[in-house]
């Protein structure tokens, strides 16, 4: 499902979007209450440009994680659109969707969750952001007797590569920092794993787990998921 802010007037779906008005504030779009789950959002033409043009980071909170952009990224995304519309995605994906090489690198690692993070002006894909970061935030409540230091986030490359994310944990997110988005994925550490961490021009955002509680929390279990 997708939520699609297509002029600079915004709707229930779109919180704070009154910000631009303010160049000392982020921008944040909240679509996280909505009755359907939403995967994407698809921001009007008009509206990126509003957004460059004042110069300011943007949140975009999504129900599988939360992405926010520096203002150099997002004055990057506004200069690749142009006149087209940009259409940025945050969600958990199945092993389905893994090529044969990932799901090989991933068959003796404790995996969390899938993390699919796209942006795409029109159809083009983005991948990159004018050397501008983006911060993301995983929804990650821990099991009973687990830290924060026993998980962390890792890119994983079509060819199977796997890259540690320096992760942090916080007020119950996992919080990665990336200057392009692709695949990643939330792993636990077992065995004394220590991955090696990637440099910044690696890096990239979020995760989260793959067993859903009552309340709608994702809770990550010790149990690999199936690859």
């Amino acid at each position: 499902v997708d939520a699609i802010l297509q002029d600079y007037k915004g709707d229930r779906d779109i919180d704070k979007i009154e910000h631009l008005r303010q160049p000392d504030k982020d921008v944040v779009i909240d679509v996280t209450d909505t009755e359907e789950k939403v995967s994407s959002v698809v921001i009007g033409s008009e509206t990126v440009d509003k957004i460059a043009d004042a110069k300011t980071a943007v949140e975009i909170k999504l129900p599988d994680a939360t992405v926010s952009f520096d203002k150099i990224a997002i004055g990057s995304i506004g200069e690749q659109a142009g006149d087209t519309a940009v259409t940025i995605v945050a969600k958990e994906v199945e092993d389905t969707t893994l090529t044969t090489k990932q799901k090989a690198a991933l068959e003796e690692k404790e995996v969390c969750t899938i993390l699919n993070l796209e942006a795409f002006a029109g159809e083009t894909k983005i991948t990159k952001f004018g050397g501008g970061k983006v911060t993301v935030y995983v929804p990650f409540e821990l099991p009973q007797g687990k830290t924060g230091t026993d998980y962390y986030v890792a890119h994983i490359a079509d060819e199977g590569t796997i890259t540690a994310m320096p992760t942090t944990y916080a007020n119950s997110f996992l919080s990665f920092e990336t200057t392009h988005f692709s695949n990643y994925v939330v792993l636990e550490r077992v065995n004394n794993d220590n991955p090696k961490t990637g440099d910044n021009s690696h890096l990239m955002l979020f995760a989260a787990l793959v067993v859903v509680s009552a309340a709608g929390v994702v809770v990550c279990t010790t149990k690999r998921k199936t690859i």
